[in-house]
């Protein structure tokens, strides 16, 4: 069994639900962070005979800002504290 210790499948912001699986990176900046997500089967493209491209265009940008939102800022904090 993995060991899942402070690690969480879904983050609870004030207006969005964010699924982890489809988080591609965190920036940390300062007093802010800038979550990238992407699209988990929204593809598109082309192959021909094994080549070819798969693309999605379904990316989120999330920016938490703590002067703007500290309640979100401070989950989102608590969450990463907690990633090994």
């Amino acid at each position: 069994m993995a060991n899942n210790r402070g690690c969480r499948c879904f983050i609870r912001l004030t207006n969005v639900v964010i699924n982890t699986i489809t988080i591609r990176k965190i920036e940390i900046q300062p007093n802010k962070y800038v979550i990238h997500t992407s699209s988990m089967g929204d593809f598109s493209g082309i192959s021909v005979m094994g080549s070819g491209y798969i693309s999605t265009d379904n990316e989120g940008s999330w920016h938490i800002d703590k002067h703007k939102n500290n309640a979100d800022y401070h989950i989102v904090e608590t969450w990463l504290s907690k990633i090994e």
